[in-house]
C-alpha cells in the first residue's frame, strides 16, 4: 500500500523534473 503511493509520487516528481529542466 505505502509502496504504491511512493511510486506514484516518485513518477510525478520525475516527470516534473524533466519538464522543469526544459
Amino acid at each position: 500500500m505505502f509502496h504504491e503511493m511512493t511510486y506514484r509520487i516518485l513518477g510525478c516528481v520525475m516527470l516534473w523534473d524533466i519538464e522543469y529542466e526544459e
